[in-house]
């Protein structure tokens, strides 16, 4: 639910602007993937991760699948995030 809510408000303009990150290059698949794993670095130590993107629109949105060295073959942590281009530079959002 708290996903949900943190991307109509994305969607709807409500974000603050705090939490949107400008990243530089195109928006690919390769430049979401280094950015998400640029994020993920400051959170984890020792990892692994998958990521899964879906376009609505002009917004990408990312779910990032986070395996560490302690959990289990079947846990994992979800991590979401949106992307969009917005005159000529693409920002994140961080939706979890």
């Amino acid at each position: 639910m708290t996903f949900l809510l943190r991307y109509l408000s994305f969607r709807i303009g409500f974000g603050k602007q705090s939490e949107l990150t400008n990243i530089s290059g195109l928006l690919s698949k390769s430049s979401i993937n280094s950015d998400v794993a640029e994020k993920l670095k400051h959170t984890y130590s020792n990892y692994s991760f998958r990521t899964l993107q879906h376009k609505y629109g002009k917004t990408i949105v990312v779910q990032a699948r986070v395996r560490t060295d302690d959990m289990g073959p079947n846990e994992s942590h979800r991590h979401w995030y949106a992307y969009q281009e917005i005159s000529n530079q693409v920002v994140s959002w961080n939706l979890t």
